[in-house]
Formats: C-alpha cells, sequence, structure tokens
C-alpha cells in the first residue's frame, strides 16, 4: 500500500493499550481493524496470543476461559466482560501456533497496538467462511485499492 493508513476511531487502540501487553506478544485480529480504519464498527475485539502469555493471561485477574466453538473444542480467554477475547490458536480456520507468529510478525503497528495486516485479515476472515465474514472482504479489498 503506498499511503499511509489513517487511524478513524481509537476505541479499540485505548482498550488494548489498557491491557499492557508485551509488544511481540500479540497481534489484534479480526474486523478490530475495520473499525480503527473506519471501514465499520467493530462488535469485540480479538486478540492472538504467544502460548506463554495465553497461558499466563488465562491464570490472570479479569480473565476467564470460555469456548468459542459451542464447546468443542477451541478454547479462548474473554477479558472485560467479553469485550475482548483471545487465544493462541484456531485450528478449524488453519491458525495453529506457526501460523500466529507468522502473523504477528507481519503485524502492522497503529500507535503501538499491533494489527493483523489487511491481506492476513481477508484470507483469514475467508477461511472462517462466515457469512459476516465474508462480508468483509470486499469493503477490505476497496479499501485496499483506495490506499495504492
Amino acid at each position: 500500500m503506498g499511503k499511509e493508513m489513517k487511524i478513524v476511531s481509537w476505541r479499540i487502540i485505548d482498550v488494548v493499550k489498557e491491557l499492557g501487553l508485551v509488544d511481540g506478544e500479540y497481534t489484534v485480529i479480526g474486523s478490530a481493524i475495520l473499525e480503527v480504519l473506519g471501514i465499520r464498527k467493530a462488535e469485540d475485539v480479538d486478540i492472538v496470543f504467544s502460548r506463554g502469555l495465553y497461558k499466563k493471561l488465562r491464570q490472570s485477574e479479569g480473565w476467564e476461559e470460555f469456548y468459542f466453538d459451542e464447546g468443542k473444542n477451541e478454547q479462548g480467554i474473554r477479558h472485560q466482560g467479553g469485550e475482548v477475547n483471545g487465544f493462541w490458536y484456531c485450528p478449524r480456520v488453519g491458525l495453529d501456533e506457526n501460523t500466529v507468529r507468522e502473523m504477528m510478525d507481519r503485524a502492522i503497528d497503529l500507535d503501538g497496538v499491533k494489527f493483523v495486516s489487511l491481506e492476513d485479515t481477508m484470507k483469514y476472515k475467508g477461511r472462517m467462511g462466515r457469512e459476516k465474514d465474508l462480508r468483509d472482504i470486499e469493503p477490505i479489498k476497496q479499501y485496499m485499492e483506495e490506499k495504492i
């Protein structure tokens, strides 16, 4: 992308900064970047963590465990009444520990908060295959084309 991405909404950046996460150990994933860039509002903040940070947070005050696939096998942690959801893997869409690490390495920094790139966001949303995720792909493409 040629032009710099402009932050339109600071809400998510503020929420993530309040968590005090260690750089290189997390990346915001999903629709959060869409809100930050003004593409659409996000319902919550999803974050992928390194395995070590996930384990530490899981035992920290304010975080609770939950299953995000109707109790099958994909466990996550939730903070602030569900406004922030975290995990370190998601095998049903091909997010194993190595893939998560690669996404962290390619993450973009928006005012000190790391976000999965728009390219990776489109791939992830395509693999999720849910109607709400598929609806996001075209607006992301349009945003990226405007930034060339």
